[in-house]
């Protein structure tokens, strides 16, 4: 399987197991929803622009995903008090 692939599969993953939709993405990242996309489907070898958009996709991902840990983590203090 080649590296496009691989990096396609791993980008939706991510982003599904996010809840968020391609179009959510591309607006996040200032790409079109065609871009996410073919990157996901692999379409795309991974060039310097692609890899620029990527880190902000991650990076974007990344700020979700601690964002929801927190708040996880809160509820489950506020569940494991004694009222």
């Amino acid at each position: 399987m080649g590296t496009a692939n691989r990096y396609g599969r791993e980008l939706r993953a991510l982003r599904l197991g996010l809840g968020l939709t391609q179009a959510r993405v591309a607006g996040i990242i200032g790409v079109s929803p065609n871009t996410v996309a073919r990157q996901e489907r692999g379409e795309k070898v991974p060039c310097p622009v692609v890899q620029a958009h990527s880190l902000k996709l991650l990076r974007a991902y990344r700020r979700k995903r601690n964002a929801r840990a927190r708040i996880i983590r809160r509820s489950s203090a506020s569940h494991s008090r004694a009222w």
